[in-house]
């Protein structure tokens, strides 16, 4: 359904599924998470990493 090589965010990989009139299914997550898709966001989850372990030491 997505062409090798191609960019593309999950909000339109779900409206593209859901539009073929597939259905969708989640995964509920209480755990820590971050989207690290960008070098930025990759960045602030290595700061806001090393500052929880300072905490939890």
């Amino acid at each position: 359904m997505i062409p090798n090589n191609t960019r593309i965010d999950m909000p339109d990989i779900i409206k593209k599924i859901s539009g073929l009139g597939k259905k969708i299914g989640g995964f509920p997550l209480s755990e820590f998470w971050i989207d690290i898709g960008s070098p930025s966001d990759f960045f602030k989850a290595q700061k806001d990493y090393a500052d929880i372990s300072e905490i939890m030491a």
